[in-house]
């Protein structure tokens, strides 16, 4: 990426751009990956629309400090999405197409099926029950392990739109802050702007999910040698930090880098499309690069730090909702926890 220079920040001409329309460019066969990807998730909705979704709440303490800090984060995430889902929206008028930026965040807002990928073997990652939410979707998930996986909450009124606006406003946030190295220092290379942005996303991660653990929006199960604790059994997982910057950073870097057609790399190669296919394609590559993010640098981190859970400390009931057997808690459908003496991963033999 050495030959990198702004726009945000331009390419020499991609050599996708000079070949003959009959050959798929990268955006088509990301494309292709899409449509597959967003089958599977159509299926799980689907199936999980039948069964009838319904809200996690037994465990809801309406009223406490947990309950007004969901709710405050909550409405900050709303006004986040009015904020960037208007602008993009300018942007689609203003140019009469679907723009990258709302191909984004329309495939941003499909994330939210993802939310508890982090349980598809094992409990990891525990929402608080007083978010406004619904069972996840993941019960409903072909081929999912963890048979509680579909009873514990989603968060959708935060975890949708910090997904969609609030990504989209990060990258928004790192190509401004790239412009401005490059002006301020003109001479630096792209590998050490790109270092410089990691560095920055680690940052920005931390800062963001600190309040949110310190308050039990949510917490994390790894064993306490990796993760910051908070008390009462919250703790902020090292691991999540690695998952979480690469959340933040690698869309905005799809953003950021550009040809000298003003084009990311999920738009070349699509000069002549009818405008209806080249929205189409724009939209599924777009949608398949947020879904391999969310399954991909998103998860796997976290996904092998389940193999490695201790005993699980006390944590609050609207954290754990009843999800295994933790301390103080018996007679659960998965029963006892991971990192417990006794503990054995169930599977699920059977659909919900």
């Amino acid at each position: 990426m050495s030959d990198l220079t702004i726009h945000e920040v331009k390419t020499k001409p991609s050599k996708a751009n000079e070949r003959d329309s009959s050959h798929w460019s990268w955006a088509q066969w990301s494309a292709l990956i899409g449509a597959v990807i967003l089958f599977v998730e159509i299926w799980t909705l689907v199936a999980w629309l039948s069964d009838h979704p319904h809200q996690v709440n037994q465990f809801a303490t309406i009223g406490s400090v947990n309950w007004w800090a969901c709710t405050i984060y909550e409405s900050l995430g709303l006004v986040l999405a009015i904020a960037v889902g208007s602008y993009v929206v300018r942007g689609c008028i203003r140019e009469r197409r679907l723009t990258f930026d709302a191909a984004f965040l329309l495939s941003g807002s499909l994330m939210f099926w993802a939310d508890a990928n982090p349980n598809f073997f094992a409990p990891v990652l525990l929402y608080s029950s007083n978010f406004v939410n619904l069972n996840s979707p993941q019960g409903h998930m072909p081929f999912a392990i963890n048979p509680v996986i579909g009873s514990m909450p989603d968060p959708i009124l935060i975890t949708v739109p910090l997904e969609s606006c609030g990504l989209l406003a990060v990258a928004m946030a790192i190509g401004a802050v790239a412009r401005w190295l490059r002006t301020r220092y003109p001479g630096i290379s792209t590998q050490k702007l790109v270092g410089l942005l990691v560095l920055g996303g680690v940052v920005v991660e931390i800062l963001v999910e600190l309040p949110m653990v310190g308050f039990g929006l949510w917490t994390y199960t790894t064993p306490a040698g990796i993760s910051i604790p908070f008390g009462g059994g919250r703790r902020l997982s090292l691991i999540e930090v690695v998952a979480g910057t690469s959340f933040l950073l690698l869309p905005a870097l799809l953003r950021l880098f550009k040809n000298d057609r003003g084009e990311t790399l999920v738009e070349r190669g699509l000069q002549g499309k009818k405008p209806v296919a080249r929205a189409v394609i724009l939209f599924l590559a777009v949608y398949s690069f947020t879904q391999i993010l969310a399954w991909g640098p998103a998860l796997v981190p976290d996904l092998l730090s389940s193999l490695y859970e201790r005993p699980w400390p006390h944590l609050a009931n609207y954290l754990v909702n009843d999800t295994c057997d933790a301390p103080g808690i018996t007679g659960t459908a998965y029963g006892p926890c991971p990192g417990s003496p006794s503990y054995r991963m169930p599977i699920r033999t059977s659909d919900p």
